[in-house]
């Protein structure tokens, strides 16, 4: 969110969507797709880094042993090519 006057009113507007969550193992997702967004607003380093701790406090970036959990999850549906194997 930015916010701006406009008529001597204060305005609040979106500068960029993030993305949503919804199931457990989205997070993965949620934070693939915030990165590319935040990597794409030109913010400071400082500026980013707020704007990740406030993420953070909300949505916690998956560790490495959750990330490993849900490739080993998939892998076991659709097996290593990535596609469902059928019986």
């Amino acid at each position: 969110m930015e916010s701006r006057r406009v008529g001597g009113k204060r305005k609040e507007g979106i500068v960029a969507y993030l993305g949503t969550i919804s199931f457990r193992y989205d997070r993965q997702r949620f934070w693939k797709v915030a990165d590319v967004a935040l990597e794409r607003l030109w913010l400071s380093a400082e500026e980013r880094s707020a704007i990740e701790a406030k993420l953070v406090a909300v949505v916690p970036r998956p560790s490495e042993k959750s990330l490993a959990e849900v490739v080993n999850q998939s892998e076991a549906v659709t097996g290593a090519s990535g596609y469902l194997q059928s019986s």
